[in-house]
Parts: structure tokens; C-alpha cells; sequence
């Protein structure tokens, strides 16, 4: 599914791709944390490579990213955080 998700960002396929991401992040909890942090830094780069002009779409995956991890994974959250707040400050 990941590969899904960074195939409709490389397509610009927004819609397809949240929709992907939010299937995704509903699956986080039956995968070990390691295969999570991989598969979700590989969505938010290819996301952050292929929708730079599309900056509220971009924000929009971001949050539904940390509010999936809220409560799982507060490492990796803290992590997502600090990279959204990079790319605000562009």
C-alpha cells in the first residue's frame, strides 16, 4: 500500500493518495514500529518531492499522519513534527 500512496503523489494524484494514506495509517498498529517509520518517511518524502506547490495537500497528509501516531508512536510523531515544521519555514 505504500507504494501505492507514493505512486499517486508521483502521479499527482491527491485525492487517491490520502484516500491510500488513511488505509495505510488504520494498518500502523499490525506492523512492527521500524516497518512503520520506514513506510511512512518514504510516503512524507515522496510527498515532499512531488507536492511542493500543493503546500495545504501537503500539510493535510502531515496531520493525518500525526494524528494517527499520536498515541503509538511518540518518537516517531516528534519526528514528523519537527519535519512539518521545516517545511512551513520554507
Amino acid at each position: 500500500m505504500e507504494n501505492i500512496v507514493v505512486l499517486s503523489a508521483k502521479l499527482h494524484q491527491v485525492d487517491k493518495m490520502k484516500e491510500y494514506h488513511k488505509k495505510l495509517l488504520s494498518l500502523i498498529d499490525k506492523v512492527t514500529r521500524n516497518d512503520v517509520s520506514d513506510a511512512i518517511n518514504n510516503i512524507l518524502d515522496a510527498i515532499s518531492r512531488n507536492l511542493e506547490e500543493k503546500m495545504q495537500d501537503m500539510e493535510e497528509i502531515y496531520r493525518l499522519t500525526l494524528d494517527a501516531l499520536r498515541d503509538q508512536n511518540k518518537q516517531l510523531w516528534f519526528t514528523i513534527n519537527l519535519r512539518l515544521g521545516k517545511i512551513m519555514l520554507e
